[in-house]
């Protein structure tokens, strides 16, 4: 069988990937005194450094007199097959946590695909 994609092709392609990328999940949760949660993030081993191309796709603003809401959704492009990855974890694209909304990878194994989004108040 002949294989389409040479091995060495993906090292050639990192100028195209400027972004650094690395995989968190939570382990733990905090509360503090006034029964507010807060997730503890710790790297994924394995899934750290990792290089990627983030692009937007929506962005929406909220205003009202006293608050602004900003939500922002990315695609992600990791030079990485990386099936291991869920909605229940954070990608950190650099240094900028991010929510994971979807992940799917590619016929070929080779990439997977991120949907990300960032909520700021």
């Amino acid at each position: 069988m002949i294989e389409l994609i040479h091995p060495r092709m993906l090292s050639k392609l990192v100028r195209y990937f400027p972004s650094i990328l690395t995989i968190q999940e939570s382990l733990t949760e905090t509360v503090d005194d006034n029964g507010h949660a807060t997730l503890d993030w710790t790297d994924v081993n394995g899934l750290v450094g990792l290089h990627c191309n983030k692009r937007p796709v929506t962005s929406n603003e909220v205003r009202t007199s006293d608050l602004v809401i900003s939500h922002n959704a990315f695609r992600v492009s990791v030079l990485a097959y990386i099936p291991s990855v869920t909605t229940r974890m954070q990608a950190v694209i650099d240094g900028k946590a991010y929510n994971i909304l979807g992940v799917e990878s590619d016929s070929l194994s080779v990439m997977t695909y991120l949907t990300v989004e960032a909520v700021t108040l």
